[in-house]
């Protein structure tokens, strides 16, 4: 498996999720480790109450040590467009 940290992980679950399951193009280009990408593709979709609770979660968890990095992990649209599924 790859060298992620849990979050970083479960952050690129969740936007593979949406591109693979309900959102195409939602990622536009992905370099990740191909085993989560794979991972994603061969899983059942997440219902739309599954996202906004995965997106809620890490919301919860956003790594504070690189002040840069939790802004732009502020997951926002990731956020929005969950929610728009609902």
């Amino acid at each position: 498996m790859s060298t992620l940290d849990s979050f970083s992980q479960d952050y690129l679950r969740l936007v593979l999720e949406i591109h693979s399951h309900h959102i195409d193009g939602f990622v536009d280009s992905y370099y990740g480790p191909e085993e989560i990408r794979a991972a994603v593709e061969a899983s059942m979709a997440w219902q739309p109450s599954e996202l906004l609770a995965k997106v809620i979660d890490l919301q919860g968890r956003i790594p504070t040590g690189d002040p840069e990095r939790a802004a732009y992990l502020t997951v926002r649209s990731a956020e929005s467009n969950a929610r728009s599924e609902c």
